[in-house]
């Protein structure tokens, strides 16, 4: 008989008690809250793997499977809401340990937030679930010639296997050891437990090793230590009439004009894109309409274009960035020749107290007025500015100064939610995520 480890494929060393069950799109209520004591008045303990995990899966201690062994019917039923520990429904949770009835023999601190405990379970509490699996099984295990329950204890050990029956009975009780054991440690858990079962067997105390993710301690420095200078703008003339010129763009007149390109101009141009002689169709454009403007057009392509004629054509060499809307142009050097079909100037009004009324929407009566009502603005815009980056700037040396270690498992937790946070949002505009990834050429 092919012991039910082995079948299962899991190891006696890194085993892992407390699978995570698929991910639900909804949960089903909970109903009211669990008491914090069971029907004996005793505490409940902590069991970590029934929280909830990524994406809102629940990890949920491993229960008896039937598919292990072919004569093994499953124990108990799906644990419900509100069952209570070794209670009616309560899968998993086949018996109740008394506290005095298992040892942290050992407790470790282990690199990346990690608690190591050694778990020793004396021999009574080994004894009593190997009882508790077998007159559970031998009330379902159909052995010939004999009803459910009635056959021979030695007939249905014989039928299951000894192995099997050791893997039911390590189910049946490491899960709640496990969590005295963490609750008796109060320990502030963030992933489930991986246990080791290094003794485990009928006449013998039993012992384990468990290892879990806890919060990472955050050791922070001394804040008198920290030193963040705090920066002052000052504004100025230039600033004051770079406002002003934007606030008097918005009464230009925009008129076409028969010379060449110069700054500020509407141009309207073909644009070709090709990368090693190939066109690039889809970053090409048409008679658009571009201004020859800092922070509006390619820094190479506005350095080109001024003096250049209607009908004229000027190219550029450009290094593509790697997140460019076009797959074939990402970190690619690509060729940018713009034609100029047409030159629009646009003619700024003249400041008096007219347009500085108009341009204020009535706030100001005069250009006096307005300049000094735009260089207010821009002292307040400055001073919020400057706050926001003194208090980025304190965080950044808070942080930096910090001692913290992050656990793996916690990384791990937070790749998967963003991924499948992704996913939902791609998912509402009709796509798979492998889709989506294949579409912007990135991978998860």
């Amino acid at each position: 008989m092919v012991p039910a480890a082995r079948r299962c494929g899991q190891r006696e060393s890194g085993r892992d008690l407390f699978p995570l069950r698929p991910a639900q799109r909804s949960q089903p209520s909970r109903g009211p809250p669990e008491p914090a004591t069971d029907a004996d008045g005793r505490p409940r303990p902590a069991r970590p793997w029934h929280r909830a995990g990524p994406g809102g899966r629940r990890a949920a201690g491993s229960l008896p499977d039937a598919s292990r062994h072919p004569d093994l019917p499953r124990l108990t039923e799906p644990r419900s809401p509100d069952a209570k520990l070794g209670g009616p429904g309560a899968a998993g949770n086949l018996l109740n340990v008394p506290d005095a009835q298992l040892t942290v023999v050992n407790k470790e601190t282990l690199p990346g937030s990690q608690v190591g405990l050694t778990i020793e379970v004396p021999q009574d509490a080994v004894d009593a679930a190997y009882e508790r699996v077998l007159r559970r099984l031998s009330q379902r295990v159909k052995i010939q010639g004999f009803r459910p329950g009635k056959a021979p204890r030695a007939l249905v050990e014989a039928k299951l296997g000894e192995e099997a029956i050791r893997e039911e009975a390590i189910e049946a009780l490491v899960p709640e050891v496990v969590g005295k054991a963490i609750a008796d440690q109060s320990l502030e858990t963030i992933d489930r437990p991986r246990v080791d079962i290094q003794e485990f067997g009928r006449g013998k105390p039993a012992l384990l090793r468990a290892t879990v993710s806890v919060m990472p301690e955050v050791k922070l420095p001394e804040f008198e230590s920290l030193a963040v200078e705090r920066r002052q703008t000052e504004v100025t003339d230039e600033m004051v009439d770079k406002r002003i010129e934007e606030l008097l763009e918005t009464q230009a007149q925009i008129e076409p004009v028969e010379r060449e390109v110069r700054e500020g101009d509407l141009l309207v141009a073909d644009l070709d894109v090709s990368v090693d002689g190939k066109p690039v169709a889809a970053a090409g454009r048409k008679a658009m309409e571009v201004e020859v403007k800092e922070g509006v057009l390619i820094a190479e392509l506005r350095a080109a274009l001024p003096g250049t004629a209607i009908g004229g054509r000027v190219e550029v060499d450009v290094q593509m960035p790697d997140d460019a809307a076009e797959p074939e142009l990402r970190g690619r050097l690509a060729r940018l020749a713009m034609t100029v079909h047409g030159v629009k100037e646009k003619r700024l009004p003249r400041l008096d107290d007219r347009i500085a009324a108009t341009v204020s929407n009535g706030e100001q009566q005069t250009a006096l007025e307005l300049k000094i009502a735009v260089r207010k603005d821009l002292h307040e815009y400055s001073q919020q500015l400057d706050k926001l980056a003194f208090e980025q700037d304190v965080l950044k040396a808070l942080v930096d100064a910090s001692d913290v270690e992050v656990p793996a498992s916690l990384v791990d937790h937070e790749i998967e939610h963003q991924l499948e946070s992704l996913e939902e949002r791609v998912g509402r505009q009709g796509l798979k995520l492998d889709r989506y990834f294949s579409y912007t050429g990135t991978s998860a």
